[in-house]
């Protein structure tokens, strides 16, 4: 273990389910609990903004064991409100990093925890999506650290996550300068210029659009349809982002403006956030997507993908019927909506294509992907 053994700590549920570890926390940390599958990675999951105010937990039982460094960031910060791991590799070992996790956590104040069995938390986890926690020294008093716990639920369903991960103003970016994905330019027309309607996004999501763009100009979630309209883009990118879909509106309005006036590609919250504009229902997923090798079907290209995923909510599929070539259609809002990914596990809606219009989204990732397969990327950003 990389914790101190000695001091002992303990997860507090919502639920009144109580696991006991090993953490340095001095006072009380609050978050969602949700889990990730994912073996590698774990550096740019717990710094990817999607993932902001989460208590995460990793399923696989080490990590850690490759150390972080300065360059696999998914943004500024550690975006988690704590980490929780059967065990934190203690001894790290590998050429690119520059500390072990257990330091950039403590360094960057986030709460560890660890000594419990991570796989039985995570059965429980999907068993009962949504759970909120609290992890709190052992000798914290149960029945305080429940009270605060509920305090903290009742300000945080209601909380607009997206507005602390959004960019705090529009900027430009010279996609010369976005690393290791402009080793694979070559397989790309570099000849768009492409508005980012920031709403978390990623670095990797960032990279990956420097493929197809010859300019990126990134806007804040709160900008006008004018703002976006302005800088006068070939198409408009709605990234990823944190939190409930149900509690941000105002994006709602804006991409109600701009669809009949820019191609539109949304993903992850981005494509809920294009469902509800159009009068979708969005619904809690019955058990929540998070981690790798997630199978996704593309229905129109007949291919399965495997897929990174990390939402706890998915568009509602009632009302869609199939069609005389086998594909789920529906109308909304006046216009043909197909449902253009299907998850292959449950079943749910992974992402939607409109007939009438130039937009498409999906549930899923596109920048997990192999980014040396160009039929890969290809397939949602040209």
């Amino acid at each position: 273990m990389a914790l101190e053994k000695g001091n002992k700590a303990k997860l507090v549920l919502e639920d009144g389910t109580i696991y006991e570890g090993y953490s340095d926390v001095r006072n009380p940390c609050f978050g969602q609990l949700c889990y990730n599958t994912s073996v590698i990675g774990y550096q740019e999951i717990i710094t990817d903004p999607v993932y902001a105010g989460k208590i995460l937990v990793f399923a696989y039982p080490q990590i850690g064991n490759y150390g972080v460094n300065t360059e696999d960031l998914q943004s500024a910060k550690i975006q988690t409100a704590a980490v929780v791991a059967r065990d934190f590799c203690a001894d790290p070992n590998n050429f690119r990093m520059s500390s072990s996790l257990p330091d950039f956590l403590e360094k960057s104040g986030v709460c560890a925890f660890e000594g419990l069995d991570t796989r039985q938390l995570v059965r429980h986890i999907t068993a009962n999506p949504g759970l909120y926690a609290c992890i709190c020294p052992v000798e914290y008093d149960e029945n305080v650290a429940k009270e605060e716990l509920n305090n903290y639920i009742e300000k945080a369903k209601s909380i607009n996550l997206v507005k602390n991960a959004t960019s705090k103003k529009a900027y430009s970016i010279d996609v010369s300068q976005l690393g290791n994905f402009n080793n694979a330019k070559s397989l790309f027309k570099n000849k768009f210029k492409i508005a980012v309607l920031d709403l978390g996004i990623s670095a990797s999501q960032l990279a990956c659009l420097s493929y197809i763009s010859k300019a990126i100009e990134v806007f804040p979630y709160n900008s006008s349809a004018k703002d976006i309209l302005d800088a006068k883009c070939d198409a408009l990118y709605i990234s990823a982002g944190p939190g409930n879909p149900l509690n941000v509106d105002f994006v709602c309005e804006t991409i109600n403006e701009l669809a009949y006036k820019l191609p539109i590609y949304a993903c992850g919250m981005g494509h809920l956030l294009v469902a509800r504009a159009f009068n979708f229902d969005i619904k809690p997923c019955k058990i929540e997507h998070f981690g790798s090798n997630v199978p996704v079907y593309d229905v129109f290209n007949d291919i399965a993908y495997a897929t990174t995923q990390h939402h706890s909510y998915c568009v509602c599929s009632c009302g869609f019927e199939k069609d005389e070539n086998g594909v789920f259609v529906a109308n909304l809002s006046g216009h043909d909506f197909a449902i253009a990914y299907k998850n292959v596990n449950d079943g749910s809606c992974e992402g939607l294509a409109l007939l009438d219009l130039p937009i498409f989204t999906s549930q899923f990732h596109p920048d997990s992907f192999d980014t040396s397969a160009k039929s890969q990327i290809s397939i949602f950003y040209d």
